[in-house]
């Protein structure tokens, strides 16, 4: 073991120094800049005081944080309190990732035949729908089928947001697109990766307040993408 250990970071070294030796900057010396952070950090904050763009951004990152929050707690809470086996588990979290699939892919489709801003506001009206359900099902004593058709439907409307908002987040700038996309890279998943310790604390204790958690989620998206698309509808018209 500790001889392959060795073998692989050896490699990866070999990698390392191969890559600094081999690849070389392609961009004309002409029309390099030199690293700057004081106007970086202008650039971006320039960026993010478009509101369309940083609504956008919160939302995607809820929505990444109703992900993260779901993967940090279903498997305790299909296996320990449903009494799923790992097999079993599996299969239902496979068949629960098929609805985000499908968001998606309705997604790409709905965009041709509707502006991009209804079909945001119809994809958090569905994930909204499907938190509140979760939990309303769990009140009920629906048991794990009620909790699981929630799930579905808040990763539908996922699947159909992840696409859409990070679109109308880009099409809010003009100039640095780059800049734009690695602010939507890195803050949603920087924001949204508290999730997964906050879920995995609050199903020990009991699941309701991991529903709870989910379902709190969907409304605050909602709001998040309502403001986006009132504030890009309030600059079309007085354009």
């Amino acid at each position: 073991m500790a001889w392959r250990d060795g073998c692989l970071g050896l490699l990866g070294i070999m990698v390392f120094v191969n890559t600094l030796v081999t690849l070389k900057e392609s961009l004309a010396v002409k029309d390099r800049i030199t690293l700057d952070f004081r106007s970086i950090i202008q650039n971006y904050w320039s960026i993010v005081k478009n509101k369309t763009f940083s609504f956008n951004l919160l939302a995607l990152s809820a929505v990444y944080f109703f992900l993260f929050s779901y993967i940090g707690g279903s498997s305790f809470v299909y296996q320990t309190e449903y009494g799923l086996s790992s097999e079993q588990f599996g299969l239902v979290f496979g068949l629960t990732s098929i609805s985000l699939i499908l968001g998606a892919s309705s997604s790409a489709y709905f965009v041709k035949k509707m502006d991009i801003t209804r079909l945001a506001m119809i994809g958090a009206l569905v994930m909204m729908i499907g938190s509140i359900t979760c939990i309303t099902m769990y009140m009920l004593n629906m048991g794990l089928i009620g909790i699981v058709s929630g799930i579905a439907l808040g990763l539908f409307g996922l699947g159909v947001l992840e696409a859409t908002l990070m679109a109308i987040a880009m099409d809010s700038q003009q100039t640095a697109l780059g800049s734009c996309a690695a602010l939507l890279g890195a803050i949603p998943m920087l924001l949204s990766s508290v999730a997964t310790p906050i879920a995995g604390q609050l199903v020990e204790v009991d699941t309701l307040y991991w529903l709870v958690l989910l379902s709190a989620i969907g409304p605050l998206i909602l709001f998040l993408v309502f403001m986006s698309a009132r504030g890009a509808s309030v600059k079309a018209f007085t354009h």
